[in-house]
């Protein structure tokens, strides 16, 4: 036998051993690409497809951009970015500008359907008008009955264009004379409020060392923000004060003596050391070197008599 031959037989087996279970897998596939594969173009994906593929791409942009800025920290190329603590992070700001008219009309439409409750709060706005609510309360209060009992303002809560607060009074009587004036307020001879509506009055009943108290509760809507105390006004009655500013006691002031023989009466010169003396420093009136007292106190004369 010649020794080609073996060779040619041992490239043959490799050709059936190797290269037949390509032909066979490449013809398999191209059976199943005749019989299950429709002619023309192939349908486009899902939508649920494509938002995944979407989704996933995002993620990995994301991943991207994570790795980058770190590897750039570590670097020292930007500076270590600061958690947030969770609060606030703009600075509280005072509510001292009326909003828009077109603005106050779609926060109407779009809460007013809601519950109280579920209406956030604009802590600034809340803030301004809670504190307006109580002094229009009080300036009806003395407006409607000057001599009548007291009327307190039990509870207030402002939230974005509502508030509701809750008056507490000894008699019904008082209670809804102030919740009918209250109601009837104009600002610029127009309605003060856009909304008012007043709850059912229940009584409280009397506690220890405490009367029994009847309450209603009133939920109003603003027609305009932040409404001029001197502008509102009750018909019939007059325009509203805000209640005046409370009072201290102050001790009276010593009176001068000008009488005869007082150094402060007239003709008489008016010398620390009394009628006709001189001001000297060690002499009998005040001493030169006293020092004032980081109390207030008066601190006592050095004896000029000298030991």
């Amino acid at each position: 036998m010649s020794p080609a031959r073996p060779r040619s037989a041992a490239v043959l087996i490799a050709l059936r051993t190797w290269l037949l279970p390509v032909a066979l897998g490449a013809g398999a596939f191209a059976l199943h690409y005749a019989l299950h594969v429709p002619a023309g173009k192939l349908p486009p994906p899902s939508p649920a497809e494509v938002e995944e593929a979407k989704k996933l791409a995002d993620k990995a942009k994301r991943d991207a951009e994570r790795k980058q800025k770190e590897a750039d920290r570590k670097a020292g190329k930007i500076p270590a970015a600061v958690p947030r603590s969770g609060a606030r992070d703009l600075p509280y700001e005072s509510f001292t500008r009326p909003r828009a008219e077109f603005l106050l009309a779609q926060l109407r439409e779009y809460y007013t359907p809601q519950p109280f409750k579920k209406e956030p709060t604009f802590e600034a706005w809340q803030t301004a008008h809670k504190a307006l609510l109580g002094q229009i309360v009080a300036a009806v209060r003395q407006l409607a009955l000057p001599e009548g009992p007291a009327i307190t303002v039990a509870n207030s809560e402002c939230h974005t264009i509502r508030c509701r607060i809750t008056l507490s009074s000894p008699t019904p009587e008082a209670l809804a004379t102030i919740v009918a004036t209250l109601e009837k307020l104009e600002l610029d001879r127009q309605p003060l409020w856009f909304s008012y509506v007043p709850g059912k009055v229940t009584l409280e009943a009397a506690k220890k060392g405490i009367d029994e108290r009847h309450k209603q509760e009133i939920t109003v809507i603003f027609q305009r923000d932040l409404p001029a105390m001197d502008r509102i006004t009750a018909p019939g009655k007059g325009p509203l004060r805000p209640p005046p500013p409370p009072t201290t006691p102050t001790g009276a002031l010593p009176t001068t003596p000008t009488g005869a023989g007082s150094p402060f009466a007239p003709g008489q010169p008016h010398t620390l050391g009394g009628p006709g003396k001189p001001n000297k420093p060690g002499g009998p009136g005040r001493s030169s070197t006293a020092q004032p007292s980081p109390t207030g106190a008066t601190a006592p004369e050095p004896d000029p008599t000298p030991k």
